[in-house]
């Protein structure tokens, strides 16, 4: 069943679809497993796909000849596809997670290896399975870990790609390898970060290697995801180690791509240094995410000059709000109402707020608690059009206004917000709210995590000459650029060359300006 998921049709609630791992990338993640195995670890050296498809791991094992064929294993739930597979000495058909099997014992394997199926376990699983509920789940201490014993409900919407995580480090034997592809949301969502915190419990992270975003890309279907290999606790070579963060997404064909990734892995393990591959210690990743473009945010501080300070943007929030969440109905405009202030009033340069909605006075889309005032720093926490282009802006009308439910309102105290819109328009500041930004369908961020991001404690008169460069250069061209595209134009101009002053600045590149 390898990279199995589910989609929904007309005909039925769900139906199994299946997409397979390209040769080049099953071929790349077996070398990247024997690059982490030690010399004499092949003469008996045992593997397992437990979610085999057609087989294409087994061959690309198979095909070195190191490994005795008989010592590889499979497993897949789908009987149709027994008749593809090329090997079949050791190849069994049944459900992967649930089912005992000849000669496939607990802590037996060497390498567990295998692109498992995605989605919540109650779509992918047979009914057999989905009627017994929690008893079919206690096996899985990961399921307990990350929704919780004796709930059914969540078990049918936990991660079915998950417990085949827990599966492997069951298969696995101490010191055992194991190499998953994985979606990004597994990398990225908060709400299964106790089950991240739970595998680092039971095995080292040795790499995270981002696969390129056309591997598993068809119609209709563009799923991002990523390598994990883990090294199971208690073996001889157990111990502590930095996770590889493994990126390269240069355009060209699937198999220089792999290669690439495999050179760059290979690098980094002799000690290189290069800009595709970080390396993170194991203990910043506990309580963290997986995924490579979060950690690349969280390094972005080191383009900041070291005489500045970096200081987290939470301790400088005195209030921070969302607009009202009003459910069963819409707001409906009122001439003479009070402005909200929506996603798509974000612009590059400040608000457009000329066709703003506006609400009655005080009435439910009004709450006195997301009211703005001048220089409140106003950010977009969800969509692709606002938080995924960056958009972010000062409020500078004195006619009171709201927010809308998807923008968040940040006052300050003690740091220019001029300053932190424009910082984080740089690209230090952007890295960090694009690493932040969730994987998973709608782009979105969230208070603690708009907390969490870091800037320069620059000194207070140069963050008031941005503010005054703003006022003076950029505010009274954006003013008029809905009937004016000259004005529009240079004042996008202009607000460029602020966030490029400011850039050079942090970065260290001129000393002083203004």
């Amino acid at each position: 069943m390898s990279g199995q998921r589910n989609t929904k049709t007309k005909r039925a609630k769900t139906e199994l679809a299946q997409f397979f791992t390209p040769q080049p990338v099953a071929a790349c993640i077996w070398k990247v497993v024997q690059s982490y195995l030690g010399k004499g670890e092949w003469a008996q050296l045992r593997v397992i796909d437990p979610a085999a498809g057609e087989g294409i791991f087994l061959e690309v094992v198979a095909s070195g000849h190191k490994v005795a064929v008989e010592q590889i294993y499979g497993i897949e739930i789908d009987a149709k596809l027994v008749d593809k597979v090329v090997n079949k000495t050791q190849f069994f058909s049944g459900d992967g997670l649930a089912q005992d099997f000849p000669a496939v014992q607990s802590a037996s394997f060497d390498v567990v290896i295998g692109n498992p199926p995605f989605g919540r376990v109650g779509e992918v699983v047979p009914q057999l399975y989905r009627k017994m509920g929690s008893q079919w789940a206690e096996q899985f201490s990961i399921w307990r870990a990350g929704a919780g014993a004796g709930n059914k409900r969540r078990l049918n919407h936990f991660p079915i790609e998950v417990l085949f995580i827990e599966r492997a480090l069951q298969l696995a034997r101490p010191g055992g390898l194991i190499a998953f592809i994985m979606p990004e949301g597994f990398l990225t969502n908060d709400r299964l970060q106790r089950v991240r915190d739970w595998i680092l419990g039971q095995a080292d992270l040795l790499a995270t290697i981002a696969l390129p975003d056309a591997v598993f890309h068809r119609p209709g279907v563009h799923a991002k995801t990523a390598v994990i290999v883990l090294r199971k606790k208690g073996g001889a070579q157990s111990h502590r180690r930095a996770a590889l963060m493994v990126q390269d997404q240069k355009k060209g064909t699937l198999e220089q791509a792999m290669e690439d990734i495999l050179r760059h892995v290979r690098a980094a393990q002799r000690g290189r240094k290069g800009k595709y591959v970080m390396r993170i210690p194991a203990l910043e990743l506990w309580g963290q995410r997986w995924d490579v473009q979060y950690w690349r945010g969280r390094q972005a501080g080191v383009a900041i000059d070291r005489r500045f300070a970096l200081v987290a943007l939470g301790d400088y929030i005195e209030h921070l709000t969302y607009g009202p969440i009003v459910t069963g109905r819409k707001p409906r405009h009122e001439e003479a109402g009070i402005r909200v202030i929506r996603q798509g009033n974000f612009a590059e340069t400040g608000l457009c707020l000329e066709e703003s909605l506006r609400v009655a006075t005080g009435g439910v889309y009004d709450p006195q608690r997301s009211r703005v005032q001048e220089g409140d720093l106003l950010l977009p926490r969800s969509g692709a059009g606002a938080l995924g282009r960056n958009r972010l802006a000062v409020y500078l009308e004195d006619e009171p206004a709201n927010i809308g439910c998807f923008v968040d309102r940040l006052r300050l105290r003690g740091l220019n917000p001029f300053f932190a819109w424009f910082f984080f328009k740089t690209e230090p500041g952007w890295q960090q709210i694009r690493a932040l930004i969730n994987g998973v369908g709608t782009p979105n961020i969230n208070f603690s995590e708009i907390r969490s991001l870091r800037l320069p404690l620059i000194p207070e008169e140069t963050q008031e000459y941005l503010e005054e460069r703003y006022r003076r250069e950029v505010w009274p061209l954006h003013c008029r650029r809905s009937g004016d595209e000259i004005a529009r134009q240079r004042s996008a101009e202009r607000f460029k060359e602020i966030i490029a002053d400011l850039s050079s600045f942090t970065g260290g590149q001129i000393r002083s300006f203004g």
